[in-house]
């Protein structure tokens, strides 16, 4: 989309590729970019510096949990021009699979700070989102508040307390959402349960559970004045 390309930048230091096609997304960039680092160590290459975007503080958190310092970091942006002496790139998109969802889990879980009370149960709120939130959010944790559930907006939130929580939790329920993906850090045998509408259905967090070895439900709802799930049967 650019009309010119600014002057190439060298870089002679060895560094490896750690992006995606929507690495601005919190589930895409853990997801898809982050488990590249796996396959650079499964081929035997030193990620001693990384190309990654880090215009998006959860971005920086990564790559600050994983050992990157602002120095071992290569800046990605839209008008990088970077002429590189070696640069190592994965051949595609790690698919989610055991492999990625055991480097994702083995990469953070070890960043896990002191741990919360037993049987630590988790409503994800979107409420502040203002896209595909629960419309009546506030009388579902009512309902569920009694059975020891606290509620929690992700945003608020820096990826090593999203680790944490996660890796503490026994119970989640949320709606379909990108920080669903922080399930990748639960431990063995957590019950998470999805909200979605029959409308958007898809199996992305299903996989993500199958491989970490939870117990997954999927609760379909009704969507709500949202045009973003309006489905006409005639047209299909």
């Amino acid at each position: 989309l650019l009309r010119y390309l600014p002057r190439p930048s060298p870089i002679s230091k060895p560094a490896v590729f750690l992006t995606c096609s929507m690495p601005y997304n919190y589930y895409h960039w853990v997801l898809e970019a982050l488990p590249r680092l796996g396959a650079y160590a499964s081929a035997g290459i030193d990620a001693d510096y990384v190309y990654a975007p880090t215009q998006k503080r959860f971005q920086r958190e990564f790559l600050q949990l994983l050992g990157f310092s602002a120095s071992k970091i290569i800046r990605a942006t839209r008008n990088a021009h970077i002429l590189f002496d070696r640069l190592a790139i994965s051949t595609a998109t790690p698919p989610c699979n055991f492999r990625t969802i055991d480097f994702l889990y083995n990469s953070f879980s070890s960043h896990h700070g002191p741990t919360q009370p037993k049987e630590l149960r988790v409503f994800i709120s979107r409420r502040k989102r203002g896209k595909r939130e629960i419309t009546n959010d506030d009388e579902v944790f009512k309902a569920i508040q009694p059975l020891g559930f606290k509620r929690y907006d992700l945003e608020t939130m820096s990826v090593g307390e999203q680790i944490n929580l996660f890796y503490d939790a026994e119970c989640v329920i949320g709606p379909h959402g990108a920080g669903l993906v922080n399930i990748a850090f639960c431990r063995q045998g957590t019950k998470v349960m999805e909200i979605n509408t029959p409308y958007r259905a898809t199996t992305c967090f299903y996989d993500i559970a199958h491989y970490r070895g939870l117990k997954y439900q999927l609760h379909l709802a009704a969507p709500d004045r949202k045009k973003f799930f309006s489905f006409d049967s005639k047209t299909g």
